[in-house]
């Protein structure tokens, strides 16, 4: 599933390359690269819009090594414990949606990047209890990150492209353009 792009324009940084429009992120940056399941279950997962996974689904069911994409977008249910499992039990994630999860905070995006080393794609539209620590933790942790979605975090920095400067990789940041 394609990450939404449901708000106002994004407005540009000075990373290479900035999300400026309202369309959805280009297919091959969340597209799945092998959609085979394997020994070790499936690398790419994309729940339908009528499954909401809550934490006991990820406390209790979810380990799966060789997951490299996953979409939990508009999970409304999912709280630090949830994602404190999935992080752990799936290591391999290379691309999370966790667009308008709003019960996702600073602490849970800390777990994520520390246990997601392989972590390229990141999308955090509309998580609004996110604050500017969540850019320090993924500045600190996410070197393999190259595209992020901050849009409609409304308690972020106008400009996180400046706390992010050290991640060489980046090459796509979507944000909101805030109001004067």
């Amino acid at each position: 599933m394609a990450l939404q792009a449901d708000q106002a324009s994004a407005s540009t940084t000075s990373i290479e390359k900035v999300e400026n429009d309202e369309s959805d992120l280009r297919s091959s940056d969340l597209a799945p690269h092998d959609a085979n399941v394997e020994e070790f279950g499936p690398r790419y997962a994309d729940l339908p819009m009528e499954v909401s996974l809550t934490d006991v689904s990820l406390l209790f069911n979810f380990r799966l090594v060789e997951l490299r994409e996953l979409s939990l977008a508009r999970c409304k249910q999912l709280t630090h414990e949830g994602i404190q499992a999935l992080v752990r039990g799936c290591p391999a994630i290379e691309q999370l949606d966790l667009s308008e999860c709003c019960n996702i905070k600073d602490e849970t995006v800390r777990q994520i990047v520390i246990h997601l080393r392989r972590l390229r794609v990141l999308s955090l539209y509309g998580c609004y209890q996110l604050t500017d620590y969540s850019l320090d933790h993924i500045a600190c942790h996410c070197h393999r990150l190259r595209v992020l979605d901050v849009r409609d975090c409304k308690q972020m920095d106008g400009d996180p492209a400046r706390r992010l400067v050290n991640l060489k990789q980046l090459t796509t940041i979507r944000k909101s353009e805030h109001k004067v």
